[in-house]
């Protein structure tokens, strides 16, 4: 039983953490999009591709690294 409950407090840390990272992309993608714009030119590439640099190479880095970096990367062209 102690067992049991030491694995769901790990999992329910981990999920606390999964949930922490996703608040910080999607406060990098609010970033970007003020940065590089909301709509309409700025979907077009280069500045899509910049935005999505920007949030992989400056934002993220800046407030948590991802498990495998080069295994898990944004969208690339």
């Amino acid at each position: 039983l102690a067992a049991l409950k030491q694995e769901e407090q790990s999992l329910e840390d981990e999920e606390a953490e999964e949930i922490g990272r996703m608040s910080q992309l999607e406060d990098c993608i609010m970033q970007a999009s003020n940065k590089f714009g909301y709509y309409g030119v700025y979907e077009q590439p280069p500045h899509y591709q910049n935005a999505v640099d920007w949030v992989d190479n400056d934002c993220l880095p800046n407030q948590w690294q991802p498990e495998s970096p080069p295994e898990r990367r944004m969208l690339r062209r």
